[in-house]
């Protein structure tokens, strides 16, 4: 087994769980902000390979998910990833990341982990 199917099937379908789980979010959640469809998450659980740019929005959404995950319930990370935020001018998290904008919400985060955030 190559090292890149090896990620795909371990890596992929693992992070997708761990953002269901760190977030609450649905399979249909994260098709909307990764850019993609339900249909497309599950082919991914299955082991297909998502397109670079989605890879690297559902990367960026694992690493948000798993950070905020350690500050806050699951339940409480869905709701600050859709609330709005003063940090982003009035804009949710959630939107930031659909835009293919997550290195603002990165900040953010890195500001509540590291409690900058006031």
């Amino acid at each position: 087994m190559s090292a890149e199917r090896s990620y795909v099937t371990g890596g992929i379908p693992a992070r997708l769980q761990s953002i269901a789980n760190d977030a609450q979010l649905a399979d249909t959640d994260i098709a909307t902000l990764v850019g993609t469809t339900a249909q497309a998450i599950w082919r991914w659980k299955q082991g297909a390979n998502p397109r670079t740019e989605q890879r690297d929005r559902l990367l960026d959404l694992y690493w948000i998910a798993s950070q905020l995950a350690a500050v806050y319930e699951p339940q409480d990370v869905h709701l600050w990833l859709y609330s709005r935020n003063n940090r982003l001018d009035g804009e949710k998290p959630a939107d930031r990341i659909r835009e293919g904008r997550a290195e603002e919400v990165v900040a953010i985060v890195n500001q509540l982990r590291t409690g900058a955030y006031t």
